[in-house]
């Protein structure tokens, strides 16, 4: 089971480093073990449009703690100040035997700020 998200509101040119949690109850008492696992996230205009940003595991943009479950999705201040405001992502999980997951799918907002 995940926590449940309607989607992720960033400022532009802000830091953004949500850390996520997984359980395997729905009572969320007991972590998933992630230990083995890889990730992706790509930013899209829309559905099978080009990737605008890719955080993964191979490129240190997210970061997994196996034992407590946790996946933290690291996107720098340079990386959000972007030309775009709206996209889709979600969450795919690889665990150690190749096994496929795919969480969050949800929007992404970056929002204008008035000090530049």
């Amino acid at each position: 089971m995940t926590e449940k998200f309607s989607g992720w509101r960033v400022k532009r040119g802000d830091d953004w480093s949500p850390t996520l949690r997984f359980y395997t109850d729905a009572t969320k008492t007991t972590r998933k073990n992630l230990t083995g696992f890889s990730a992706v996230m790509e930013f899209r205009n829309a559905f099978g449009a080009p990737v605008l940003i890719t955080l993964s595991t191979a490129n240190g943009k997210i970061v997994i703690d196996g034992p407590n479950g946790q996946v933290t999705l690291l996107l720098s201040h340079t990386e959000s100040d972007v030309n775009w405001s709206t996209a889709i992502t979600d969450l795919k999980l690889i665990d150690a035997g190749g096994r496929v997951k795919h969480h969050l799918q949800y929007p992404f907002v970056i929002e204008p700020v008035v000090t530049t």
